[in-house]
């Protein structure tokens, strides 16, 4: 028998350690004496066999121990496939324009002033959601609207878009979900009425640039208006009527310590609750990486807990899969090119294919990068491999660096998820 490659260990207190297999999610306590007992035989595993059999029986059982020819890389690899390859859910990202309504100074995208989807372009969008849901195996679809800011023209592109899919959905009986990314300034109550009518807890995610003063200096209307109170008081109402929002805080070194104030004020809101709230820590890709922001950006993590709000702060999201990577993952930008990730500017020379009337995605020479650059050769004596989240859109862009982070980092994240996730199962404090 040899050891699995993919676990860690981890003293939960004096008198327990817990043994996690990160592979299969599989976990032994660990009393001190048997874990001495596995230290002293590490090296000759066999021998444990007949000195505590049931220890032994445990590990092989719990795949701490595999068979000396079971191919172990072969099989993670394949469970990751299988995870990408997943039928059960369509998601579905929309790009009604990439014209915006607001000028942000550290957006990627090329805005392009009156681009806006034809009806022709939607049509294809609707023959191309039958397509999907004629799989059995279609459980769910996840339409989502990006940009460009898309709720501009909303009634003509967005609202029928909405109302069609949900539609289909409903004659399919298919699960609905519906999520926006946008600056939240056309977020008016007529907007989130209809919305709310067709699904009443869609997703938005909200950015801001820190409290008002500099948020406003960021985002404001062609006449100089900020924004900033006049999206507080979108968010106010979108709770009241059930709606969820993600606060994303769009921070750099100047700007992280402003966001004390902006979650103040929206803690504050009259409908403000954990239910439907939370926020985002989101770095400004072009800002540099310090000691002295990580610590900030600490600070901002402390004050939401206080608050009794949910977030997602950097680090975290090491180990959650990029969305672009599902084979059921597409972009359809508003002249009917598809791409797989949002993060990068929608060129048209970039895209994996475009959608044709009868709703077919119509592969480019990109398509198959998609393909044949999920793994390097050293991926195989990567001790991350199980928890990999891949980002092909990196390899295929050749980021290495920056696509594989630093096992030590990945190996720290894995140890604070392991401990939060036992002292809430077994309640250790």
């Amino acid at each position: 028998m040899k050891w699995t490659n993919y676990y860690i260990t981890h003293r939960m207190d004096a008198d327990k350690v817990v043994l996690y297999n990160y592979a299969n999610d599989g976990a032994l306590f660990l009393s001190n004496e048997l874990f001495e007992l596995l230290n002293k035989y590490k090296a000759d595993i066999e021998a444990l066999s007949t000195v505590h059999p049931d220890f032994y029986k445990a590990l092989v059982q719990r795949g701490f121990l595999l068979d000396d020819n079971y191919d172990e890389v072969a099989h993670v690899k394949e469970q990751v496939q299988q995870r990408f390859d997943r039928k059960s859910e369509l998601l579905l990202t929309v790009n009604p324009t990439m014209d915006c309504n607001l000028r942000c100074w550290y957006c990627y995208e090329e805005h392009t002033k009156q681009c806006y989807m034809s009806r022709e372009t939607m049509e294809s969008i609707m023959a191309f959601v039958a397509k999907q849901m004629a799989s059995p195996e279609l459980k769910v679809v996840s339409l989502s609207f990006f940009g460009g800011e898309p709720l501009m023209k909303f009634n003509s592109i967005a609202w029928p878009l909405i109302c069609d899919v949900k539609q289909l959905c409903d004659e399919k009986d298919i699960e609905f979900h519906l999520q926006f990314t946008t600056n939240g300034v056309l977020l008016s109550k007529d907007v989130v009425d209809k919305i709310c009518s067709q699904t009443p807890h869609a997703f938005f995610q909200i950015p801001f640039d820190g409290n008002r003063e500099l948020h406003n200096k960021v985002k404001f209307l062609s006449n100089k208006k900020g924004t900033y109170d006049i999206v507080l008081s979108n968010i106010d109402y979108m709770l009241s009527v059930g709606m969820n929002v993600t606060v994303r805080c769009n921070y750099d070194l100047d700007t992280v310590a402003s966001f004390q104030d902006l979650i103040r004020d929206v803690a504050a809101l009259s409908h403000a609750n954990n239910t439907h709230l939370g926020f985002s820590l989101q770095k400004i890709w072009q800002a540099p990486v310090s000691d002295e922001l990580w610590s900030k950006v600490r600070d901002l993590s402390a004050l939401i807990k206080q608050l009794g709000y949910g977030s997602m702060t950097a680090g975290k999201e090491i180990l959650t899969p990029c969305y672009a990577d599902y084979a059921l993952s597409y972009v359809v930008n508003y002249n009917g090119d598809v791409f797989k990730c949002t993060a990068r500017n929608f060129k048209h020379e970039g895209r994996m294919g475009t959608l044709a009337k009868d709703g077919t995605v119509i592969d480019t020479s990109n398509a198959i990068l998609y393909q044949d650059r999920r793994y390097y050769a050293e991926c195989d004596e990567c001790k991350m491999l199980p928890l990999c989240t891949v980002c092909v859109q990196k390899r295929i862009e050749g980021i290495k660096d920056e696509m594989c982070e630093q096992t030590s980092k990945k190996r720290k994240v894995i140890h604070d998820m392991l401990v939060d996730r036992f002292k809430l199962q077994y309640q250790y404090s």
